[in-house]
């Protein structure tokens, strides 16, 4: 972030990079706000699918995440992968 020294306020400064979040609750992972959940296999881990995250939300908090109307769509989707060990 960026102050602007003419109004004092804070500018978001706009950057493209990855930064991976390991999380073992499922919420954590939507509310952390990822724009792709990856989810592994048992030992030894492997990619078992990846999704791709988009809340269509105009601007993202994890209490917008967490209303919005595909939170629970994309919940049920991860979960049951989760739980389906093929």
């Amino acid at each position: 972030m960026t102050t602007d020294m003419t109004r004092g306020r804070i500018i978001p400064q706009i950057t493209q990079f990855t930064i991976p979040l390991v999380l073992g609750n499922l919420f954590q992972q939507l509310y952390a706000m990822a724009d792709t959940v990856i989810v592994l296999t048992r030992r030894p881990a492997r990619v078992k699918s990846i999704i791709d995250i988009d809340l269509g939300l105009a601007e993202r908090t994890p209490l917008s995440s967490r209303n919005a109307p595909l939170f629970k769509t994309y919940f049920n989707q991860i979960w049951e992968e989760l739980n389906s060990h093929a």
